[in-house]
């Protein structure tokens, strides 16, 4: 890993980080379960999160939509005005969300003194945003390791990319096509960890020690003239045969489990 790419571990409960996957599933699914939550998926500039993905970045699209939803979670919890008007079901909410964090529950939560509680409230904040910025490293990474996902996400911001035009947006190499840009070695490097070195189409084993001549391409899985963007997102690890295969076809992904085969004698 180049020296100016730092990985960072990033330690949240899992049950917290999976509550804002679920969400980023309800706006991939467009489903407005109710009127605010159609307010704020609506209002997710999609558009300019795809325009910011003309390079490959650390900071994915995914991130910013994550931040969006995220920002309405920082309201759902109570912080600011929301405590005032349910404070019997934001506060144990907020005392849940430190607990996930590791923020020490305030006594002042332990009284009915509204401003002490407001106090306390924003006193927080910045460890709660802290928090909230780990919430969404985590709720990433499920992502990221989900091909599926990643997949529906691209496919999503392909139909925004199609409508952008080059008169608007003179850095597109036409209508709705972005221009191709290469991987940074960062890049490559988590994506072939998180692919096991093996061809995400057919499941060939491409990149391991073990192969004196290795080949692999890195392939968008929305393909640039579909739509695709160069999110890192957009990217995983392929053959040169399925690569070339594919052309610019869009296959649709499944996530793959690497285990070894169970015995017959396990369901016995």
């Amino acid at each position: 890993m180049p020296k100016d790419k730092q990985v960072v571990g990033h330690a949240f409960s899992q049950d917290s980080a999976l509550s804002l996957v679920n969400l980023f599933n309800a706006y991939l699914a467009d489903n407005f379960y109710d009127d605010t939550a159609r307010g704020i998926f609506t209002d997710i500039p999609l558009a300019q999160y795809a325009t910011e993905s003309i390079v490959p970045n650390e900071t994915s699209a995914i991130h910013k939509v994550l931040g969006q939803l995220s920002g309405w979670y920082d309201l759902l919890l109570g912080y600011d005005k929301w405590y005032k008007a349910d404070i019997d079901d934001s506060i144990p909410y907020i005392c849940q969300e430190f607990d996930n964090m590791g923020i020490p529950i305030p006594t002042e939560f332990q009284t009915n003194d509204i401003d002490a509680i407001g106090n306390a409230i924003r006193r927080l904040r910045p460890s709660f945003i802290n928090g909230l910025q780990k919430k969404i490293h985590a709720s990433f990474l499920n992502i990221w390791n989900n091909r599926e996902l990643c997949y529906s996400f691209n496919l999503k911001m392909s139909y925004t990319v199609r409508t952008l035009r080059k008169t608007d947006f003179p850095f597109l190499e036409k209508d709705g096509i972005f221009p191709r840009h290469q991987l940074p070695i960062w890049a490559k490097h988590l994506i072939m960890h998180r692919d096991y070195g093996t061809c995400q189409y057919c499941g060939a084993i491409v990149a391991t020690p073990l192969k004196p001549i290795q080949e692999y391409h890195f392939d968008h899985i929305i393909p640039l003239a579909q739509g695709g963007t160069n999110d890192i997102s957009n990217f995983l690890l392929s053959c040169p045969s399925c690569n070339l295969s594919k052309n610019a076809d869009i296959i649709p992904l499944k996530t793959v489990v690497h285990w070894p085969l169970i015995s017959n004698d396990f369901f016995e």
